[in-house]
């Protein structure tokens, strides 16, 4: 009767053990989804910018290279504006991502820490285990 006490509080801590490591496991591959999602929209909005930075700079040399009346030219300046002000919001968008891609690196740091205890707390669990 008391090996069957000690089998059933052994079952009852490898199914603890287990669900903790099934929530692991399921932080993981959301901590992976969530990286290559952050991954994904920062080369999408690395290549707008990119892109952007291409017209702008195309824009502002044909400014510089036309001799233009004012009218046309002040069309033009208010193009280099919005284009600027574009480039200003991708360059906070970029910013917010980056961040956000170091918050997951971050994350995923903590998990591993979280998993190292884990790795420790079984080590100590299998040493009092053996102990008792």
């Amino acid at each position: 009767e008391e090996l069957t006490g000690q089998l059933q509080a052994a079952e009852a801590q490898a199914t603890q053990c287990q669900e903790g490591q099934d929530c692991v496991k399921r932080q993981l591959v959301e901590e992976s989804r969530l990286r290559e999602e952050a991954q994904r929209a920062a080369d999408r909005w690395s290549e707008q910018c990119s892109s952007l930075l291409t017209q702008f700079e195309h824009l502002r040399g044909t400014c510089e290279s036309l001799s233009v009346e004012a009218t046309a030219k002040a069309g033009f300046e208010e193009e280099v504006r919005e284009l600027r002000g574009t480039h200003e919001n991708l360059q906070q968008q970029h910013a917010t991502l980056t961040q956000e891609t170091e918050e997951l690196r971050q994350r995923a740091l903590e998990l591993t820490q979280v998993r190292a205890e884990v790795a420790q707390l079984r080590h100590f669990e299998h040493a009092c285990n053996q102990l008792q």
